[in-house]
């Protein structure tokens, strides 16, 4: 019953929804999108930045001024470093292209919606 209800709102209302939806998550979807675009800059930049220190490790070690031990231990400390923000930025795409079609959900929704409103004849 509350189901055809919705239904039959969204096909009867199909503007004022589309237009309270989109605001309501174009608002939230914006918010979030610009947070996570943040959050994988500061992890690419992160994950440059080792790089370049594991570079200068390297050439410390080869020069004599920093021990094959002590090479082996920041090497692996900046390895598991870069693995963790290589995991973190690809969720972090991930997330990213989820915000980027919440806009093309509503559509297949309101589309959902008037065929199902259809089906069950609560439009006439």
């Amino acid at each position: 019953m509350y189901i055809s209800a919705d239904i039959s709102y969204v096909a009867y209302h199909e503007s004022y929804f589309r237009s309270w939806m989109e605001n309501r998550l174009k608002l939230r979807s914006t918010e979030m999108l610009k947070l996570l675009k943040k959050q994988l800059s500061q992890a690419e930049k992160h994950n440059t930045e080792f790089d370049r220190v594991y570079i200068k490790i390297y050439e410390d070690n080869a020069a004599g001024r920093l021990s094959d031990e002590r090479f082996s231990m920041m090497g692996k400390i900046y390895e598991d470093e870069q693995t963790s923000l290589k995991t973190e930025a690809a969720y972090l795409r991930e997330e990213i292209e989820v915000q980027e079609r919440r806009t093309e959900n509503i559509e297949q929704f309101i589309q959902m919606a008037q065929k199902y409103a259809d089906l069950d004849g609560i439009i006439p």
